[in-house]
């Protein structure tokens, strides 16, 4: 029987750094005026917008040699305010692990393989994924 996983898509600990915009950034832009570089990277995956929420977008740094302007590799592809959040994660992918059902315990992390991999939607809090062969013979 087929089982639907829900997946929180932004747990604390996949947060690495949080900012916020100093000045509107708009569509085409690819640079970010923020408070505050300190924490964020070259190569750091970012969210622009509330997470989870409708207008929320992913982009990648490319470059922080300002203290206050984040050059990122494409530009963005919505408008975004003066004050939105900027947030760095660690990572952009959900990976949805299995392992079979021995003995009713739960089984060593070695005994786990990955089943799929889903890219996290910016504007959704959570993921889904739908396991056509998931049952209680697996964890």
């Amino acid at each position: 029987m087929a089982t639907t996983l829900k997946i929180q898509s932004f747990v604390e600990s996949n947060i690495r750094e949080r900012g916020e915009l100093a000045a509107a950034a708009p569509a085409g832009a690819t640079s970010l005026t923020v408070r505050s570089t300190e924490g964020f990277l070259p190569g750091h995956i970012i969210y622009v917008g509330a997470l989870s929420r409708e207008g929320c977008e992913r982009v990648v740094i490319a470059s922080a040699t300002d203290p206050t302007v984040l050059t990122l590799l494409t530009p963005l592809t919505l408008n975004h305010s003066q004050f939105e959040p900027v947030t760095s994660v660690v990572g952009d992918l959900i990976h949805i692990y299995r392992a079979a059902n021995i003995d009713g315990s739960v089984p060593a992390d070695d005994f786990f393989t990955v089943l799929a991999t889903r890219n996290i939607d910016p504007d959704q809090l959570s993921s889904y994924y739908t396991d056509a062969g998931g049952s209680s013979a697996f964890w």
